[in-house]
């Protein structure tokens, strides 16, 4: 098995998700409040079944890389690393070029909410996903120039997050998606690599 990510910040850790997370992840991720901000393919509930599916496929190839575990020091056993959330780099849908713009995407639990963890994560993966290191692990060795995060209207305080990353609004995308039985708006937040 490939070794895997490890980015460590000041309020938390981003580290490729293991084996033995799929219990923290399920009791976490299984919260309506957590699910009506992201996207139907984030199933609701959230069983142990889904955690062992997940986990097992971020284990190997480019993906340990591309999605990973925010986690915080275990207060008790300073070694241990405890998953709080998730936050990964894929793909971007609306783009041509999937190679140079990829979409983030990132939650983490109710009970974390508002302590600037998810800000700081943002931060790492985005220095992360701009890097040489990056496009080596994940992306056949091409640059990511631009990082798009796409976040339902009503979800503001994820807009003040990604504003504190550095990332601007740059467009609304008018019925964009389909969320608790709505057609719901999305703001659009980009980053650009610094460069560019």
């Amino acid at each position: 098995m490939q070794k895997g990510l490890f980015l460590s910040g000041q309020k938390c850790c981003l580290r490729s998700w293991e084996a033995g997370d799929e219990e923290a992840l399920a009791k976490l991720a299984n919260n309506e409040k957590v699910w009506k901000n992201l996207l139907d393919e984030f199933p609701h509930p959230y069983t142990i079944d889904h955690a062992k599916s997940w986990i097992s496929m971020c284990q190997d190839g480019p993906i340990r890389f591309a999605n990973v575990a925010i986690c915080l020091y275990d207060d008790s056993e300073k070694s241990k690393l405890i998953p709080i959330g998730g936050i990964g780099v894929h793909p971007s849908g609306q783009s041509i070029n999937k190679k140079r713009v990829k979409q983030v995407g990132y939650w983490i639990g109710e009970s974390y909410w508002g302590r600037g963890i998810v800000t700081e994560a943002l931060q790492l993966i985005t220095n992360y996903a701009f890097s040489q290191e990056c496009a080596d692990a994940i992306n056949d060795g091409v640059q990511i120039v631009r990082l798009e995060a796409a976040i339902f209207a009503y979800n503001v305080p994820s807009g003040r997050v990604l504003e504190k990353a550095g990332y601007h609004l740059e467009a609304v995308q008018k019925a964009a998606y389909v969320k608790l039985g709505q057609v719901q708006d999305a703001h659009l937040y980009v980053k650009i690599r610094d460069g560019i």
